[in-house]
């Protein structure tokens, strides 16, 4: 299996820049009882994890029970919200299954929210009050 690393400027061989081999490892299994081995099979598989990666915006709402990898640092093109580090970093039931990527700026994480959101999250309030009070008679 070939594997390229976006950013890294090295050559192995004949391979192209960023490129290098993956090669099969074995894995052997043993079912033994009373030290007597019963079954015994190997596999070749390749040393990799496979991951599933969405956007911040896509896990809003959800919880992660087998652990999360994220990456705080802002993005080169644009800045980040604070709001999204948030959803980022609440996403695990525990601190115990957050795994940050890469060193980040701290100061990310203090950011002022933008007026346009602070707005809309006090409408958000209102309309969740005025919403309960209209209905406050059905309870």
């Amino acid at each position: 299996m070939l594997v390229k690393v976006p950013g890294k400027e090295f050559r192995l061989g004949h391979l192209s820049v960023g490129v290098f081999p993956l090669e099969l490892s074995a894995l052997t299994f043993e079912v033994q009882q009373k030290r007597t081995v019963l079954r015994k099979a190997t596999f070749n598989r390749f040393p990799v994890t496979l991951a599933y990666a969405i956007t911040d915006y896509k896990c809003k709402g959800e919880t992660y029970s087998n652990g999360l990898l994220t990456d705080l640092r802002k993005p080169l093109t644009r800045s980040t919200q604070a709001a999204s580090l948030y959803v980022q970093l609440s996403r695990p039931q525990s601190l115990q299954q957050l795994s940050i990527m890469r060193d980040f700026d701290e100061a990310e994480l203090r950011k002022p929210l933008l007026e346009d959101l602070i707005k809309e999250l006090k409408w958000q309030e209102w309309m969740d009050k005025s919403t309960q009070d209209k209905y406050r008679y059905l309870e």
